[in-house]
């Protein structure tokens, strides 16, 4: 059934698959996310507290305080450590070496967007305080959980750079101060990719010391989980 499936996607593709956003404006503050879109469950996994031990964490739509212009909320974790700000998913490179057996002291809680049927497509928009310079990582896996493509989203710079980079774009500087040199920023990364294959995505701070950096959407194309008649 499931290669059936597979092969009804890749020949009718076009005509059945739509781009479905996570849109953390679109709910009211404090609604958990798990199933609140068609295709896709939503979630965080933490190591955080519990010695060896990784449980799942809800994710929700958490208050919008600096970010002008982004709407009123930003997605979120409910990780017990309330030294990390609740829009800020961590860790990506800490859970992927634990996910391949190795795993580390290191405190993880990244983002976890599953989707119902793989997918080819995932975008997420973020944005940077003007000292949040480390950038981040979104990180796609197939079902067997191989890795298949990292996109790096770069951090805010001082310096204001070309429009695009590898995988996505600065869609705009704001709240800079008067030289134009410190500016919040908000960028788009996205993975695309030629074949439905992505079963899941990780997406934070690279590591439990990298900055900050928060999203307002999530954005991925859902295709059917039966074929057309």
């Amino acid at each position: 059934m499931r290669r059936l499936v597979c092969l009804c996607l890749f020949l009718s593709s076009a005509a059945h698959a739509q781009l479905v956003t996570i849109d953390a404006g679109a709910f009211a503050t404090g609604t958990n996310l798990f199933n609140a879109v068609p295709g896709a469950l939503v979630f965080s996994i933490t190591n955080n507290g519990i010695a060896g031990v990784s449980v799942l964490d809800p994710v929700m739509t958490v208050p919008n305080l600096w970010a002008t212009g982004a709407g009123p909320n930003f997605i979120g974790h409910n990780n017990a450590d309330l030294s990390v700000l609740r829009s800020d998913f961590r860790g990506v490179f800490d859970f992927g070496y634990c996910q391949a057996g190795s795993c580390t002291n290191e405190i993880y809680n990244p983002l976890v967007v599953y989707f119902n049927v793989p997918t080819n497509f995932v975008e997420v928009r973020a944005h940077f305080t003007d000292s949040d310079i480390d950038g981040a990582v979104l990180r796609a896996y197939n079902s067997a959980g191989t890795l298949l493509d990292t996109c790096f989203v770069r951090g805010a710079s001082t310096i204001p750079g070309p429009p695009t980079f590898a995988c996505g774009e600065v869609v705009r500087r704001y709240d800079c101060d008067r030289r134009g040199r410190y500016c919040k920023q908000e960028h788009l990364g996205r993975i695309q990719r030629g074949y439905p294959d992505i079963a899941y995505v990780l997406w934070g701070g690279q590591s439990v010391t990298a900055t900050r950096a928060a999203i307002t959407q999530v954005k991925f194309r859902r295709y059917s989980e039966t074929c057309p008649p």
